[in-house]
């Protein structure tokens, strides 16, 4: 299986099956610095979320990168691995904005690329 990690507006990921949004598996959350899946019987902590994705999608995708995307006036956090990533700008019109290692990463890039008016 081939995931795609979407950033949700709940403060969590949603681990989908394929290019996503849809096709939802599960999500994961960093909470008390462990990752954990949400609604896991376990309660299993990971110490990447990456691992937490591993065991809910019980897959050993490669390490992926963390992408900014926009389509219109909408920004979206994804992480995906390099084919996954075409796939979600091909099927779903996503233009890449910046790519990084991390969300901090991707938080700075999104800064420089969108300043906040100085009225802000």
């Amino acid at each position: 299986m081939k995931v795609s990690v979407w950033y949700t507006p709940a403060d969590e990921y949603a681990v989908c099956d394929g290019a996503g949004p849809t096709g939802v598996i599960g999500y994961v959350k960093l909470i008390d610095g462990a990752w954990v899946i949400d609604k896991d019987p376990t309660r299993g902590r990971f110490i990447s979320m990456w691992d937490a994705v591993r065991s809910l999608s019980r897959t050993e995708n490669e390490q992926p990168q963390y992408h900014l995307l926009a389509r219109g006036k909408e920004l979206q956090t994804v992480i995906a691995t390099p084919d996954v990533l075409d796939d979600i700008m091909t099927e779903g019109g996503w233009v890449l904005v910046a790519s990084g290692k991390d969300t901090g990463d991707i938080e700075r890039k999104k800064a420089q690329a969108f300043p906040k008016p100085e009225w802000y």
